[in-house]
């Protein structure tokens, strides 16, 4: 459900090609493979993008993923957007809604520098670029993109003067205005950085909506509706959004035009600030420090898929060599193009022309005729793009940066190593990663690598390699439009001798009463380089070092929360440290949830009786009257959550998911978005680049036909309806029930939803389902206990949960398998899914309480395969057989029937295998698939209860 406000990406609506137009199609994408096959050979200028043979790989020795140590320098910033490194490796980042910060290296501490403007931070605009003067050191100038406030929608490239005694930027210049509008969303972009030359380079983003319908080329020429039109910025030769700007700063705070732009210094045939164009939301720029290159992330439109308005939606990474049109809005990805779509009649035409795209817009205040398109470095879709497989799929935000180039001479032990000499480092906002892009002596594609595949990123922002030859990165954090506790500002560097220890610190127990005697242990040590250790705990709310031994024993005398530390140092004088907090005076409470008979399944009409227990080591327990039965809050609530149910392509990576009753605590609507790019957009309760979810389920909760809708929605994607500048991508790879759970978990958000009905610690249920009830849902039987604490420590609280599942278990659920298996059906079956087992194959399901259970009622469809048996055992799949029957043949196709398998009484939890046999191993067809399962159902017994 995440948009990008910033960087709006992704999708819109679906229409199925008709076979003639589809023939077309082919006829016009055939005449352009051709010409730009043609073009490539007539051009040594055009990008080797297409050309993706891979280089061999490089003599050096790929350096070990962990000898890069990742190093949080400030957190818990608010919306950081761009840094810029001085050449001591000081920092200057700046956030958003109108803040620059710095951070000095040497003190490691950081410190907010006053500016003298106010920033407009409407729409996705306020201070957004920043960079430095060649010659900080000198001059101590300090360039920003921002958008300033008042009536006059514009943003400022300005120049000011660094004043670090007093942690300030004075002596506003403004070099640069660009008339912008403030009307509507989106594409502010804003990156700003110098070049080997001299010259800077500015990013500006086309500054229109994505929110056409339909969502492809935004190219909406009718009037009063300019905003949503990118023919009159990125497509205008007279006009700077959309483009790479390049000018040279001078001395008195104006610019010149250096040579070697796009077009002629004197303006006669376009803008002469502008050394490239075409670009949609060039969000993140960076200059090669010795080629001069630019490259820049380009993010993409809103498409989901191919259709008659034009080609999928495509992210780029773009190189400038030389002036350059890429194409937005007329073309996407590698040269894909659009047709010339009317708003008016809803009626496409013929396809735009790569070697000379014309710009008729009423709109256009420039050239008609315009330059020939310049293909992409890199480009991806939505999905897995053949062309560049290593970049996965998921949302799209593209960012480019920087090119590193190894340095002998740097003294820094801690520099990046040559393997990645001449490497391009690209990054993606929504997926997380960083990649190594390798590049030929010309700048051309010739393969890539994850970079720190196994390390966690929190949005990368922006990355700047520092003078000492480390990367300095901003993280945004999870949510949009707020400040994230993981939003920092961090340190990669490699270890190339000594590596640090690694530091665990382990308390055995870290509540209690005092006097409280607690052993600390160091366990799980240990140093990569096999170097001695020393150890050193600091117990105590200071900086005294309380004991140097491995694992000491330490008994807290007085009440109080003390933030205990471990620091060890290795022979070669590298430390780490990690943290745990003691609690000394109040003990954490436990709590129970005792069930009388089965636990695991719930029947109609069966009663459960059931038994919460308290203990607290301050307060007393339920049994001595100490603790109050009003003071236990017991909760019974139904989820529509199926144990195990694999909904989404998340979910179904982890096949082997147990029953246990920790995963039940979630409902899988929230368990899908949670695991999703929803959480950027959206939150529970509160509005953020989209409505809160709690919004939406007051919206849309009465209306009988809006859960289909909705999850149709998470599909598609769409926007418009909030009545905000909001666009949220499709989800085209969840299936609909998937999106169906988390519109039902979006639903329990409303605030008119009635609170459960508190029980007594003890007492009898009857988990009898209502109608609406699915067959698969789940109940909870939640307890909680907060304790009364103490003067000098907090409360603290206990929680248990108790799950009954559902009897009926749908086969795709099991937790483990073994022998063959294949699990069939999904979206293309109104998601009826189910498994087929192959001779010797069988599926398990973990810990199973069998008590009064008396048979399983399967769903199954078979050929006619003789002597085959389906077989019921327990604890492993040759383990006690306690129930099976033979196959009958339900006849050709999908043709379900049910059986019913008696089983031997068998009490307590268990693994129940589902084993696939036949005896007769002379028939090699028997081992085709025999038997496909759709549902297993536990039968209660009643008899034995």
């Amino acid at each position: 459900m995440k948009s990008t406000p910033f960087i709006s990406s992704l999708f819109g609506s679906i229409r199925l090609f008709n076979f003639s137009y589809k023939l077309f199609l082919i006829f016009v994408s055939f005449t352009l493979l051709v010409a730009c096959v043609i073009k490539k050979n007539s051009s040594d200028n055009t990008s080797a993008s297409t050309t993706l043979e891979k280089i061999n790989a490089p003599a050096l020795q790929a350096p070990e993923e962990g000898r890069f140590v990742k190093e949080t320098l400030v957190d818990k910033l608010a919306e950081p957007m761009e840094l810029t490194v001085t050449p001591d490796n000081n920092i200057l980042w700046i956030e958003r809604k109108g803040s620059v910060n710095y951070y000095n290296a040497a003190t490691k501490k950081a410190f907010k520098v006053k500016i003298p403007v106010k920033v407009f931070t409407g729409i996705n605009d306020g201070i957004i670029g920043i960079t430095l003067d060649p010659d900080f050191n000198n001059n101590r100038f300090v360039y920003i993109y921002y958008s300033p406030a008042g009536n006059i929608p514009k943003q400022h490239t300005s120049r000011f003067v660094f004043n670090e005694a007093d942690l300030e930027l004075k002596d506003e210049k403004v070099l640069l205005q660009i008339p912008t509008q403030r009307e509507t969303c989106c594409h502010s972009a804003g990156s700003l950085a110098f070049g080997p030359d001299g010259n800077l380079y500015i990013g500006v983003g086309d500054n229109t909506s994505p929110r056409t319908e339909p969502a492809y080329a935004p190219v909406d020429e009718r009037p009063g509706k300019e905003s949503y039109d990118a023919q009159r910025t990125s497509a205008n030769t007279d006009d700077l959004r959309g483009k790479i700007l390049r000018i040279r700063p001078q001395m008195d705070g104006t610019y010149s035009i250096p040579e070697g732009n796009m077009f002629p210094k004197n303006g006669s045939k376009g803008r002469p600030e502008i050394f490239s164009m075409g670009a949609r939301n060039p969000f993140r720029l960076s200059v090669d420090s010795k080629t001069g290159y630019v490259y820049f992330g380009d993010v993409g439109p809103d498409a989901v898929k191919a259709d008659w308005y034009g080609p999928e939606a495509y992210d780029e990474v773009n190189v400038i060599k030389k002036p350059s049109n890429f194409g937005w809005p007329y073309f996407v990805g590698n040269n894909k193009p659009y047709p010339k779509y009317n708003f008016d009649t809803k009626t496409a035409g013929e396809f735009n022309n790569p070697n000379a795209p014309v710009n008729a817009s009423p709109n256009n205040t420039g050239a008609k005729i315009l330059p020939p398109i310049q293909a992409p470095l890199i480009w991806y879709n939505q999905g897995i793009t053949p062309e560049f497989p290593e970049l996965g799929k998921g949302g799209r935000t593209v960012m480019a940066g920087p090119v590193y180039h190894y340095n002998a001479a740097n003294t820094n032990p801690n520099k990046f190593p040559e393997y990645f000499n001449n490497v391009l480092f690209i990054y993606e906002w929504m997926r997380d990663w960083i990649k190594a892009v390798r590049l030929d002596n010309d700048g051309n594609y010739q393969g890539m690598e994850a970079f720190l595949p196994n390390s966690t990123f929190a949005s990368p922002m922006d990355m700047e390699f520092g003078s000492d030859g480390t990367i300095y990165m901003l993280e945004y954090g999870k949510g949009w439009y707020t400040d994230n506790p993981d939003a920092r500002l961090v340190r990669i560097s490699y270890v190339s001798g000594n590596r640090p220890p690694v530091t665990k610190a382990i308390a055995s127990s870290i509540t209690g009463s005092v006097p409280m005697r607690v052993a600390f242990s160091s366990e799980g040590t240990k140093d990569l380089d096999g170097d001695e250790l020393t150890y050193e705990w600091r117990l105590l709310n200071n900086d005294e070092v309380t004991s140097r031994e491995k694992n000491p024993v330490y008994e807290f005398t007085f009440p109080g929360i003390y933030q205990t530390k471990l620091t060890v140092t290795d022979s070669k004088g590298n430390k780490t440290e990690s943290a745990i907090e003691i609690i000394a005076g109040n003990t954490q409470p436990q709590i129970f949830i005792d069930i009388e008979g089965n636990n695991t399944f719930y029947w109609p009409d069966n009663k459960v009786k059931y038994n919460v227990k308290v203990e607290d080591n301050e307060d007393g327990n339920l049994v001595s009257g100490k603790i109050k039965p009003g003071d236990v809050n017991v909760f019974l609530e139904y989820s529509t959550a199926a144990a195990g149910d694999n909904l989404s392509p998340v979910l179904t990576e982890q096949k082997k998911q147990t029953a246990s009753e920790a995963e039940m605590q979630n409902h899988p609507g929230k368990v899908l978005i949670d695991q999703s790019d929803c959480r950027s957009c959206h939150a529970a309760d509160k509005n953020s680049i989209g409505p809160s979810y709690k919004d939406i389920a007051l919206k849309y909760r009465n209306d009988p036909t809006a859960m289909d809708k909705l999850a149709s929605k998470i599909i598609n994607g769409g926007g418009g309806v909030w009545k905000r500048d909001f666009v949220m991508i499709g989800h085209p790879t969840l299936s609909k029930k998937a999106a169906t759970e988390m519109v039902k978990y979006i639903y329990t958000l409303a605030d008119e939803k009635p609170q459960p009905k508190k029980l007594a610690p003890n007492g009898t249920l009857t988990l009898q389902p209502a109608a609406s009830v699915t067959p698969d849902g789940s109940y909870y039987i939640m307890a909680s206990y907060i304790d009364k604490a103490g003067s000098k420590v907090r409360p603290l609280e206990a929680k248990a949960v108790h799950t009954f599942r559902s009897p009926r278990i749908q086969s795709e659920a099991y937790s483990g398998y073994g022998g063959q298996i294949r699990i069939l059906g999904g979206i293309e079956d109104g998601d009826k899914r189910y498994l087929n087992l192959l001779r010797g194959g069988n599926i398990f399901f973990n810990k199973i309480d069998l008590t009064d259970v008396g048979s399983l009622t399967i769903q199954y469809s078979a050929k006619n395969v003789p002597g085959t048996m389906l077989e019921v055992r327990i604890d492993s799949e040759k383990g006690e057989m306690i129930g099976n029957f033979n196959i009958q043949p339900t006849g050709q196709g999908i043709n379900w029937k049910q059986t019913t398998i008696s089983l031997k009484e068998t009490k307590g939890k268990h693994d129940i295998y589902i084993v696939a046999n036949n005896p007769d191993k002379s028939d090699e067809t028997k081992a085709l698939v025999i038997i496909s399962v759709d549902w297993i159902n536990f039968n209660l017994n009643k008899a034995r209860k």
